[in-house]
C-alpha cells in the first residue's frame, strides 16, 4: 500500500483528468459582487452607460484572472461568458448596418491569453480548462427592454433576426471575431441560450402547459393593459386564436407564473438567424466547436433535429441544454439519457448541460454532488452551474463534490472506499482494448477505448482523494 501511495504522489505532476463529467464542468462567469463581478453583456466589448469594466481594461482584466484562478483551484474544468448578449456592446448599429466595435478585439484576445493562461495552470495540475462563449442571448429581440433588479436596460434589435440585409450586416461585421474565437482548440461557441423564450409557437406553448411544465401562466396583450390567467393544465384558450402565432416567454418569480407576449420574432425566422450564425462561423473557422444553449433536454432533442433536418448536416458538435430543477422555477428536471439522444443523432456528439440552477439548497456540496452524479449516470459530459441571487454556487463545495464524485467512479467493488481491492479489479483489466470479453466502459476512464496507462493515472488520482 505503501509502494501504490508513492506511485501516487509521483504521477500527480503529470496525472490527466478522467473522462467523465468532471473533464467539462464548472459555472458560468457570475454577475454580481458576491459572485465573479461579471458585467452582462459588456465584458467583450464598451460599456454603454459610461463606465469602463470590461476585459480591455485593467479592472476588467484582474476580474477575469480571479475568476478563472478559483474556478482552476476549485477543480473546474471548464467556464461559460456571454459575448454580445444583446450586441449592444460589441456592435454599433446605424442605418448603415452594423459594424464592430474598437475595443471588441483587445478584449477577446487578454480574454484567451488568460483562458490560456488558466488552461497551462490546469495541465501543471494534471487537468485542461476550456470556456463556452455565448455568442447572444433570447433577450436579443424579446420585447422587454428593462429586466432584473435594479432594472437593466436591454438592447431590442428583433431587426437583425427579421431582416435579411442586417443579419447579413451582422455577422459580416462579427466574422473577424468568429475566426478568431471558432479557430481557438480552448473554446466552444453558444450560438444563443434559450431561444424558446424568443419564440414559442402556439401548439409549443399548449404542450408545455398540458404536460404540467408551467404553473400558472398570464398571457399579455400588445399594450400589456390586461391578461388571463390559466393553471397549468387547463385547455389554453385565447379570443380567436391563431395557430400561426409565436409568443415570447418570460417568468415572473414573484407571482409565480410564466408571462407570454406575442412574440417579436416568428420561429422560422429565428431558426434562420441560428443557421446563418452557424454558417458564418464555419465560413471562417471550419475546425469551429458550436453549441446551443436549448432551455431543457426535450428541446434540445427535438429542436436539434429539426434544425440539421433544415441544414441538411449536422449544426452543432455539442448538443447543450439548460436544468432549473427547482421549486421556484417552471422547468422540469432532466428526463432524458445518452441514449436518447444517441438514437437520433449516433454516438460521437457530446452532450452537456450549460446552465443547471441549483436554488438555494441547505447543503450547497450534496446538490452539486447530486447533480454532477445524476448527470454522470445520465452519460452526459459536464454541467455548467448557474450563480446568481436566486442560485447559489459555491467553489470549495464544488472542489468537495467533486473529490467525492471521482471517488465513487472507481469504487469498482462497491464497498464505499477507494482500496487495494478496487485497484485489483482495475489491474486485472488493463490493456484491454473495447470488443475484448472483459472490458467495461468504467474502467475506460478517459474514453479512447482502452484500459491504458492514462486511466491508470486518473485511478491513483481518485485514490489518493
Amino acid at each position: 500500500m505503501r509502494a501504490l501511495s508513492i506511485i501516487i504522489a509521483l504521477l500527480l505532476a503529470c496525472t490527466v483528468e478522467a473522462s467523465s463529467v468532471l473533464n467539462s464542468s464548472g459555472h458560468h462567469f457570475a454577475f454580481g459582487a458576491t459572485r465573479d463581478n461579471a458585467f452582462i453583456g459588456l465584458d467583450f466589448g464598451r460599456n454603454p452607460y459610461g463606465r469602463s469594466v470590461s476585459f480591455a481594461t485593467s479592472g476588467g482584466r484582474r476580474r477575469l484572472v480571479a475568476a478563472l484562478n478559483r474556478a482552476v483551484d476549485a477543480g473546474e474544468t471548464r467556464m461559460s461568458f456571454d459575448f454580445g448578449f444583446d450586441f449592444r456592446s460589441v456592435v454599433v448599429l446605424d442605418e448603415d448596418g452594423a459594424r464592430l466595435d474598437g475595443e471588441v478585439h483587445q478584449c477577446v484576445e487578454t480574454f484567451l491569453v488568460e483562458v490560456e493562461t488558466a488552461n497551462s495552470l490546469a495541465q501543471r495540475r494534471g487537468s485542461r480548462f476550456e470556456v463556452d462563449v455565448v455568442i447572444t442571448d433570447f433577450r436579443l429581440a424579446d420585447g422587454i427592454s428593462f429586466e432584473g433588479s435594479p432594472p437593466l436596460e436591454i438592447g431590442e434589435h428583433p431587426g437583425l433576426i427579421t431582416d435579411d440585409a442586417r443579419r447579413e450586416s451582422l455577422f459580416t461585421a462579427l466574422k473577424p471575431i468568429f475566426r478568431i474565437l471558432g479557430r481557438h482548440p480552448l473554446v466552444t461557441l453558444n450560438l444563443m441560450n434559450e431561444p424558446e423564450n424568443l419564440s414559442l409557437s402556439f401548439s409549443q406553448v399548449l404542450q408545455r402547459i398540458h404536460e404540467h411544465r408551467w404553473p400558472e401562466v398570464r398571457i399579455v396583450d400588445d399594450d400589456e393593459k390586461g391578461f388571463r390567467k390559466v393553471v397549468a393544465g387547463e385547455a389554453f384558450e385565447l379570443n380567436h386564436p391563431d395557430v400561426n402565432e409565436f409568443y415570447s416567454v418570460a417568468y415572473d418569480r414573484v407571482a409565480g407564473e410564466v408571462v407570454l407576449r406575442q412574440a417579436l420574432v416568428t420561429q422560422p425566422e429565428l431558426d434562420r438567424f441560428l443557421l446563418d450564425m452557424q454558417r458564418a462561423i464555419v465560413d471562417v473557422a471550419p475546425e469551429a466547436r458550436v453549441t446551443i444553449g436549448w432551455i431543457d433536454d426535450l428541446s434540445a432533442l427535438v429542436r436539434t433535429k429539426e434544425l440539421e433536418d433544415q441544414a441538411g448536416g449536422v449544426v452543432t458538435d455539442v448538443i447543450s441544454f439548460h436544468v432549473y430543477d427547482v421549486p421556484e422555477n417552471p422547468f422540469h428536471p432532466v428526463l432524458t439519457r445518452r441514449e436518447n439522444f444517441e438514437a437520433l443523432f449516433g454516438r460521437d456528439r457530446v452532450i452537456r448541460i450549460t446552465e443547471w440552477g441549483l436554488g438555494n439548497p441547505g447543503d450547497v456540496r450534496s446538490a452539486i454532488q447530486a447533480a454532477l452524479q445524476g448527470v454522470q449516470d445520465r452519460g452526459f459530459e459536464g454541467v455548467l452551474f448557474w450563480w446568481d441571487t436566486s442560485h447559489v454556487f459555491d467553489q470549495l463545495a464544488f472542489s468537495q463534490a467533486r473529490i467525492e464524485v471521482a471517488r465513487g467512479l472507481i469504487d469498482y467493488d462497491g464497498d464505499g472506499s477507494i482500496g487495494f481491492g478496487d485497484f485489483v479489479e482495475f489491474a486485472s483489466r488493463y490493456g484491454m482494448p473495447r470488443g475484448d470479453a472483459g472490458f467495461q466502459d468504467r474502467f475506460d476512464l478517459n474514453g479512447n477505448g482502452v484500459i491504458g496507462f492514462g486511466d491508470f493515472v486518473s485511478f491513483v488520482r481518485a485514490y489518493q482523494g
